[in-house]
């Protein structure tokens, strides 16, 4: 599993990366909102999209090294 990580975070972290870019920018426009849930909403979506990228480029794959490691 370890040969393939690799070869497969190259191919999907461009694609994932822009992904989340082009989410953040569009929730955080409601950044600029007066309306103050509409702020917090758009404070909260791009929290989840940037925390949601971190979680699969470093997480998951550290994740599945140590599931891989535990089973064999």
């Amino acid at each position: 599993m370890a040969a393939a990580l690799a070869p497969a975070l190259r191919a999907v972290a461009r694609p994932m990366l822009y992904t989340s870019l082009i989410l953040g920018i569009g929730f955080g426009t409601l950044l600029f909102s007066r309306f103050v849930p509409s702020f917090y909403f758009g404070l909260l979506a791009v929290a989840t999209v940037v925390t949601a990228l971190l979680g699969d480029l470093l997480l998951l794959p550290a994740l599945l090294l140590t599931l891989e490691r535990r089973r064999g």
